[in-house]
C-alpha cells in the first residue's frame, strides 16, 4: 500500500494516497532512508543532527584531529583542536573541533562540511535549521579563540572555574567554558 510520512509541526504522521482494504490489518514499516559513515580518518563523535525544508540532514559532532572530510570552501579547513586535558589520577583527553556536515535528503552526497571551533575543546549540543533553512549550532567550548564575529553580543571569553574532578563532559574543561551559538 503506497504511503507516505508527514511532518505537521511536531507530530509525523502518514497519509494513504490510494487508500487501503479496511477489511485487511494495515501495518505501517518504517524505512531507513539512508545511512552513512562520515568519512573522517580521525576519532569523532556524534552529538545532534537536523533536517531543514528540503530534507537534508545535518550532523555534529565533536572531531579529534586531523582527517575530517571538509568542502572546498569550508568555513574552517584545518583542525584546531589543540590542548589535551590530563586527568588527576592519570588518563588524558584530546583537544576537538565541532565537525558539521550536511547531506542531501536521500544520503547519497554530502552537501558541505566544515570544522567549528578554536584551540581547546568545542562540542557541540544542539543544531537546528530555521525558515530560512540557516544552521543554527548551540554548543560548549573552552577555545578564548573559538570563531566569533566582530559585532557579535560577547566576543570575549568569559570561562568559569575548572570544575573539578567528577565524570561527565564537564570534567573535560579544565578553563572553565562558556555558551556558543554560531550561523
Amino acid at each position: 500500500v503506497p504511503c507516505k510520512f508527514k511532518i505537521t509541526g511536531n507530530i509525523v504522521s502518514y497519509e494513504l494516497p490510494n487508500g487501503y482494504n479496511t477489511s485487511y490489518d494495515l501495518t505501517i514499516d518504517p524505512v531507513l532512508v539512508f545511512s552513512t559513515y562520515s568519512g573522517s580518518t580521525s576519532d569523532n563523535f556524534g552529538y545532534s543532527a537536523t533536517y531543514d525544508s528540503k530534507g537534508n540532514a545535518y550532523a555534529a559532532g565533536s572531531v579529534f584531529g586531523i582527517g575530517y572530510p571538509v568542502t572546498t570552501g569550508a568555513y574552517q579547513m584545518s583542525y584546531v583542536g589543540g590542548t589535551t586535558i590530563t586527568f588527576t589520577g592519570g588518563g588524558t583527553y584530546p583537544g576537538d573541533d565541532i565537525g558539521i556536515t550536511k547531506y542531501n535528503s536521500t544520503g547519497t552526497q554530502r552537501l558541505y562540511s566544515t570544522y567549528l571551533g578554536g584551540f581547546g575543546q568545542d562540542l557541540p549540543h544542539s543544531l537546528i535549521a530555521n525558515n530560512s533553512d540557516e544552521l543554527y549550532i548551540l554548543g560548549t567550548t573552552d577555545a578564548t579563540n573559538y570563531p566569533v564575529t566582530a559585532n557579535a553580543f560577547d566576543t570575549t571569553y568569559n570561562g568559569g572555574n575548572d570544575p573539578g574532578v567528577f565524570d561527565g563532559i564537564a570534567a573535560h574543561y579544565k578553563r572553565g567554558s562558556d555558551i556558543v551559538i554560531s550561523r
